[in-house]
Formats: structure tokens, C-alpha cells, sequence
């Protein structure tokens, strides 16, 4: 069996050693942070980028989307308004529907916009009458409490 060398040390040797080793644990700790901080920013640049591609993804689907339905109706041109999308077909303004596959639905603009606000102000009538009708049943229950 082979026994270890017994090893003996000096306080002023063990201080050097400890000196040395604090310094090197301080170094190593701080290119640590600094690997850390590194990640951190580029973990940010990648989230940044992924952002960015999801929009430009999401530009691109849109496009082809626009194009598609130009083709489909032959229009020439296309008109953005907010969310509206409608296509200029022989200088005449269309919302287009695709979403029957066999059938293409074009509306003159004009006719959409106004059974927009129609469909619009029918459905606040309807949260109007919910709201009255749910007051209603609260007044009803409050009063049947008090009975």
C-alpha cells in the first residue's frame, strides 16, 4: 500500500495559497456575472427577434392573403382601412368573402359598412336588454330577500 507523502505547510505559505485563491475565486465569479449579464441580454435580442419575425411572418400571410383574393376577383387594386380590407375591381369598391370555398361573396362597399352598423347597433341593443333584464332578476331577488 502507498502511503501519501505527509505535507507540511507554513502560515505564510497558506496565506499566499489563501490569497491566491480568493483571487481566483473573485475573478471567476466575476467573469460569471458577466456571462450572465451576457445571456441575459442576448436572450433578450433573441425574444426581440423572434418578434420580429412573427410580425414579418404575419405581413407576409396577410399579403399573400390580399393577393389571392385580387386574383380570385381580378381587382387591381386594394383599400386599407383599419381592419377593412376592400379591392378595387373596374373602379368600384368590394368587400370580398372567401370563406365558403366554392362560392366568392363580393359586397359593393357602401352596402357593407351600413349592415355593419346595423349588425353594430343591434347587438348593443341586445347587450342593452341583457343588462335590464339582468338588473331586473337582481331587483327581483333582492326584494323576494326582504319578504
Amino acid at each position: 500500500m502507498i502511503e501519501k507523502e505527509a505535507k507540511t505547510h507554513q502560515r505564510k505559505a497558506l496565506e499566499k495559497e489563501l490569497k491566491q485563491t480568493r483571487s481566483a475565486y473573485h475573478d471567476a465569479k466575476t467573469r460569471y456575472q458577466q456571462l450572465g449579464q451576457e445571456i441575459d441580454r442576448l436572450t433578450a435580442q433573441r425574444d426581440t427577434a423572434g418578434g420580429d419575425m412573427q410580425g414579418a411572418r404575419d405581413g407576409m400571410l396577410s399579403c399573400m392573403d390580399k393577393l389571392r383574393k385580387m386574383d380570385l376577383t381580378g381587382a387591381g387594386a386594394v383599400r386599407e382601412r383599419g381592419d377593412d380590407v376592400s379591392f378595387i375591381v373596374d373602379g368600384k369598391e368590394y368587400m370580398v368573402d372567401c370563406s365558403d370555398v366554392n362560392d366568392i361573396k363580393m359586397t359593393p362597399y357602401k352596402e357593407w359598412k351600413k349592415s355593419q352598423k346595423e349588425e353594430d347597433s343591434m347587438e348593443k341593443a341586445d347587450e342593452e336588454e341583457a343588462d335590464d333584464m339582468l338588473l331586473e332578476a337582481n331587483f327581483q331577488l333582492a326584494l323576494a330577500s326582504f319578504k
